[in-house]
């Protein structure tokens, strides 16, 4: 289906005259989306066995609230570099963005359980 849809979408641009294109992305959305949910309830299982992904699940919130600080910054030192070509950009904000807004949440997160986990140690050291 993503091939007829990039084969038509071709044809359109460069010949016109394809009133249906809109339809037809639309049902490739649609069932990317599902076929990716599909293949996710299969594997979700399997994957989320392993415990660098499930802190990473655990984290998934705080990635969501600090990737677009990264994707800024990273912006600005893109700018300061002279970077222009677009595919570069793409993959320098990608690997900081990403490798930061993952490694600082799950750090957070574990940081946070130690220090609830020894701070009801001490608590409970101090009643006995």
């Amino acid at each position: 289906l993503a091939f007829f849809e990039a084969l038509l979408s071709y044809i359109q641009f460069v010949y016109g005259g394809m009133k249906f294109l809109e339809e037809l992305h639309f049902a490739y959305c649609i069932s990317t989306i599902l076929a990716t949910f599909g293949i996710a309830t299969i594997v979700a299982d399997r994957v989320m066995e392993k415990k660098p992904l499930q802190k990473i699940d655990n984290a998934s919130y705080y990635i969501y609230l600090i990737h677009p600080l990264f994707i800024f910054i990273t912006d600005g030192i893109i700018a300061k570099w002279g970077i222009i070509d677009i595919a570069t950009g793409f993959v320098i904000r990608s690997i900081i963005t990403y490798t930061l807004s993952i490694t600082i949440s799950v750090a957070y997160l574990e940081t946070k359980r130690k220090i609830k986990r020894n701070g009801k140690c001490q608590s409970l050291r101090k009643q006995g």
